[in-house]
């Protein structure tokens, strides 16, 4: 009788070297999560104006496009990626939490939003659209912060600028409004003809107490929403009292440069104006220098864990996983910490994501103490015959179609949450936000051979690009903010989808022996050059007309990028690929008509 053999199941082999790589990419992305996608709106927090925050996080990607290989030249020079890992992990996690500490722009210095009302009796401002289209479907009691007293009462009513632009014009029986400034002493008045654009000065603001039986004011009663009637204000070097309208007219302005004591004369004085200036530089030097530090952590330690596999090179994923865990993790975590800390939403705390992300800094840093370094790690390659690509048309394409897709990967990482945030989000869904994107990432890169053996790379890439359309879009119609984790799911596309197929791509249209240069130069226009633009020209839109405006505009865009590529591909770059089928055909051919007169 035969014995059966026993059977046994070897456990899985775990790599040891790989182990303070995996826990460095961890405790490293973290970090990033707990801060940097939070980054934006503590730059609003601080005073700094959507144009300014698009200024400090543009120039990020250009500053990593010119630091990650010199960090790498270094790194590879004296063969200390050990300690250029650790140096950089400390220096980025201090600098960045010394931004915590930057003052506070002047809240009298600080644009706010207000509307602006006049009928035949009565001329008010207030932090709330009380009157005008739409009045009826008004929540003041909300969960927005418009609805708090505290919030709604302006911090200071003297000597202000006021820039307003008309929101209607036209009354119900068609007929157009008109506005006059006037002066009741002297008995003259300046009528406005253009009301896309009003501009007035030294505006005095006197609060209107809800008990106030004046025939005067007439005005609603909301006890939420403070109103303030307008005593005089000043234009073209004249002082008026009254403002004049034919019918009802209702204006959207900015209200900024105001003094706080009733006794100055002046309208602001040269050190509120520097306090500003002050704020936006300090917070640009010291978050350039902590992206100094931050910027090539990840490279050094792809080209450390790339070193430690050696041939077994396509598990590098596996490794670079934990990455996706640990931020997907920690964006909750801190958004969870940042609500739970914060008095209430209009005093929000984000103290607790720059802790995190200093602590997790340091213990990534601690981590790749650990870490075995193999001889033949290299972070660096020169770019070598750069020539030969840019002659190339299909490559050209690609980098064009992948700068566009940057542009619009820097649009969302710099003002989607700055959008939410308007939308009174709070930062625990800010988290979420992340953590559905990486939940949907993680899927569509494991399917992502087999989509694009379906459809193939560049299909993929139009793909994408209907994907931001769709984004872009969604975002530009929200009203719930909690309904953005139902757009989010599209990350799978534009991230997942996209780099897998572009990755890909690359490798195939690259020259011989030029792949990993091509491969660089994608990721450093992508990562680089689109991220910059994109959150340059979106900080500008934003500051200019809004996240509505911004989102459609790109939306637009995307649209029309994808109907001037999708042709330029089909009828430019498979015709030369036919052709060159054709000639590969014909060398065939005659190689084979040689090699049978050469038999015989």
């Amino acid at each position: 009788m035969m014995k059966k053999k026993a059977s046994c199941t070897c456990p899985p082999v775990i790599n040891k070297q790989l182990l303070p790589c995996k826990a460095f990419y961890f405790l490293f992305m973290a970090g990033v999560a707990s801060l940097l996608p939070y980054l934006t709106v503590y730059m609003k927090h601080i005073g700094l104006t959507a144009s300014e925050s698009a200024i400090i996080y543009g120039v990020m990607p250009f500053l990593g496009f010119l630091i990650r290989p010199i960090w790498g030249v270094i790194a590879d020079k004296f063969n200390k990626h050990k300690i250029v890992l650790i140096v950089c992990a400390l220096f980025a996690g201090t600098f960045h939490v010394t931004c915590l500490f930057v003052p506070h722009v002047e809240p009298e210095l600080v644009p706010v939003h207000v509307f602006f009302h006049a009928n035949s009796s009565s001329t008010t401002v207030s932090k709330c659209q009380l009157y005008g289209k739409n009045v009826e479907d008004l929540d003041l009691h909300g969960k927005c912060e418009e609805s708090v007293l505290k919030e709604n009462t302006l911090k200071a009513t003297r000597l202000c600028n006021l820039t307003c632009t008309v929101l209607d014009t036209l009354m119900n029986d068609g007929s157009e409004t008109s506005l006059q400034f006037c002066n009741s002493t002297a008995n003259y008045c300046l009528e406005l003809f253009d009301l896309n654009l009003v501009n007035v000065e030294d505006v005095s603001l006197e609060l209107i107490f809800l008990n106030s039986t004046s025939d005067k004011i007439s005005v609603l009663p909301w006890k939420d929403c403070p109103q303030y009637s307008i005593e005089s204000f000043r234009a073209n070097n004249t002082y008026f009292d009254v403002f004049k309208v034919q019918n009802e007219l209702n204006m959207k302005c900015q209200i900024q440069y105001c003094n706080k004591n009733d006794s100055q004369n002046e309208v602001i004085n040269d050190s509120k104006i520097s306090s500003h200036d002050l704020t936006f530089g300090l917070f640009l030097v010291l978050f350039f220098i902590g992206q100094t530090f931050y910027m090539p952590c990840l490279s050094i330690n792809d080209a450390i864990t790339y070193g430690i596999l050696g041939d077994e090179g396509s598990k590098w994923g596996r490794t670079r996983m934990f990455g996706t865990i640990g931020f997907a993790t920690f964006a909750v975590i801190s958004g969870l910490f940042m609500d739970s800390f914060s008095e209430s939403e209009s005093q929000p705390d984000f103290s607790p994501a720059f802790y995190l992300h200093g602590g997790m800094l340091l213990l990534a840093a601690i981590s790749s103490k650990f870490m075995h370094i193999a001889e033949d790690v290299h972070c660096s390659q020169m770019m070598k015959n750069l020539s030969l690509l840019f002659k190339d048309t299909e490559i050209c394409l690609f980098l064009f179609v992948m700068l566009i897709l940057g542009i619009y990967a820097g649009v969302l990482m710099s003002f989607l949450f700055w959008y939410l945030g308007e939308l009174c989000s709070p930062k625990l869904l800010m988290g979420l936000t992340l953590l559905v994107e990486c939940v949907a990432e993680t899927p569509m890169l494991y399917f992502a051979g087999f989509i694009i053996k379906k459809v193939g790379h560049i299909p993929c890439l139009h793909v994408t690009l209907l994907a931001y359309a769709l984004r872009f879009g969604a975002y530009s119609f929200l009203k719930e903010p909690w309904l953005v984790l139902l757009i989010e799911p599209l990350h799978g596309i534009t991230y997942g989808l996209l780099f897998s197929a572009a990755t890909e791509y690359t490798d195939i249209i690259a020259p011989p022996g030029m792949s990993a240069t091509l491969q660089g130069l994608m990721a450093g226009i992508h990562w680089g050059m689109g991220l910059g633009i994109g959150s340059l020209v979106a900080g500008q839109l934003y500051h200019a007309y809004g996240g509505v405006v911004m989102f459609r505009c790109f939306a637009f865009s995307s649209l029309i990028v994808l109907v001037i590529v999708w042709p330029l591909e089909k009828f430019v770059v498979r015709k030369k690929h036919v052709k060159k089928e054709h000639t590969e055909e014909e060398e065939g051919m005659v190689d084979s008509c040689n090699n049978n007169e050469r038999k015989n």
